[in-house]
């Protein structure tokens, strides 16, 4: 374990700041959620908590595998970091990939449409993987991952605009409405 050499005090509501440098270095943005665990040494760890893989993984992967067998359209579902879902030819490679820095940051803003975007936004960090439809997922007003049709717009053009905005549009509701329900 790398240690930064930073002090901090518990206040009286047993709070404590983590530094703005580790916030900064392990990517954890307001609103993330972690599980806490003490170790066998009896060190306090925290690790990031994904709501998203943890209760959507399965259907998430099940309903992107349903777009695709009806509409052919490869869809991938991300948590806030990571992809958590994903169907088409790409699937086992995207899956557990980190989201790119432009989608991460559509999302802190909770808005995100690829659709009237004239750049090219990447779903993954490796830029590989580009977006033709995009809609974030909502929890509680905070955005909690997306769905994504992923593809260029040109290879996609046969497909209706409308039909790829139901498709991500209905796949998005399903999953809200469903992680309402926790």
């Amino acid at each position: 374990m790398k240690t930064i050499g930073t002090t901090r005090y518990i206040d009286d509501l047993g709070r404590i700041t983590i530094p703005r440098e580790i916030r900064r270095m392990a990517k954890i943005k307001e609103g993330d959620e972690f599980e806490i665990y003490i170790t066998t040494e009896g060190e306090i760890a925290l690790k990031k908590h994904s709501f998203m893989k943890k209760e959507l993984g399965v259907l998430a992967k099940q309903i992107c595998d349903a777009v695709f067998n009806s509409f052919g359209f490869s869809m991938a579902v991300t948590d806030r970091d990571n992809v958590i879902a994903a169907s088409g030819a790409e699937k086992n490679s995207i899956i557990d990939r980190p989201v790119s820095p432009e989608m991460q940051r559509s999302m802190s803003e909770s808005r995100i449409d690829a659709g009237d975007n004239t750049e090219t936004i990447f779903l993954d960090a490796y830029n590989r993987y580009p977006v033709a439809e995009v809609m974030p997922i909502m929890r509680n007003n905070m955005c909690v991952g997306s769905v994504a049709i992923i593809g260029d717009k040109g290879a996609l053009f046969e497909a209706n605009e409308n039909e790829r905005y139901m498709a991500v549009k209905m796949v998005t509701e399903f999953l809200r409405k469903y992680i309402t329900s926790f």
